[in-house]
């Protein structure tokens, strides 16, 4: 009676930045954002690259085209105007805070 025993098969990849042959235990494993929003390889991100400066300098460089599209998208669109009629009606300002008091006579909140 013969007993055959299998070997696993390492899988071999081809590295794209060093071009190497490397087994698939090598490949790096991308956990969290890496393979969204913050994926260097997927094609619709690849050539995102933004310049990062203070939010202050970013915003008054571009204030006067982000307050136009603003303008025309709550004009134009029905979700950036429910975005704006949400956090209107449903935001508390700093001057009003909660109060709450347990009535411990009748057992309700």
């Amino acid at each position: 009676m013969f007993l055959y025993v299998r070997k696993k098969v390492n899988v071999l990849y081809k590295d794209k930045r060093t071009g190497l042959l490397l087994p698939d235990s090598a490949r790096p494993q991308a956990s969290g954002y890496s393979e969204a929003g913050a994926s260097r390889i997927r094609r619709a991100l690849r050539g995102f690259n933004p310049r990062s400066t203070a939010p202050s300098e970013d915003i008054d460089q571009n204030n006067y085209t982000l307050r136009q599209r603003g303008r025309m998208l709550y004009m134009s669109s029905p979700v950036a105007t429910s975005a704006i009629h949400t956090n209107r009606t449903k935001v508390v300002g700093v001057g009003l805070t909660l109060k709450s008091s347990i009535d411990h006579e009748n057992g309700l909140v």
